[in-house]
């Protein structure tokens, strides 16, 4: 999935995963194939135990605003709930290792909620 990926995406920005073994796994991965230094993952217990469209709020708050992109590794139900919940379009359950890629249009991390994304595509193994 991180080869296909890169494919259409030339970066994955910053790299936030939930603390699981799988999704830390997966992280490494797929900053191994974009050759991000393992060491610059930030964990965030919040995506692994309570994560839903505040949650993702303080998570973002403490990106900088110069970063464009954000990839996040972490769990089902939580994200396909989210992309319903930030209005990005029809979204059936992300499987594994599935890829959903959601565009904004705001000027900073902290200005995305509801109804402010949408969806560019999704990749399934």
């Amino acid at each position: 999935m991180a080869l296909r990926l890169k494919e259409k995406e030339p970066s994955i920005g910053t790299v936030i995963s939930s603390p699981a073994f799988r999704a830390i796994e997966t992280a490494l991965i797929f900053s191994g194939i974009y050759k991000i230094p393992s060491n610059s993952i930030v964990l965030d217990d919040c995506i692994y135990y309570r994560f839903n469209l505040q949650t993702l709020h303080e998570i973002l708050s403490k990106v900088k605003d110069e970063v464009n992109t954000v990839t996040l590794f972490g769990h089902n139900p939580s994200f396909t709930e989210l992309i319903f919940a930030l209005g990005a379009g029809e979204c059936d359950f992300i499987p594994k290792c599935g890829v959903v890629t959601i565009t904004f249009s705001v000027n900073s991390w902290k200005e995305i909620s509801r109804n402010t994304g949408d969806i560019i595509y999704k990749l399934k193994p």
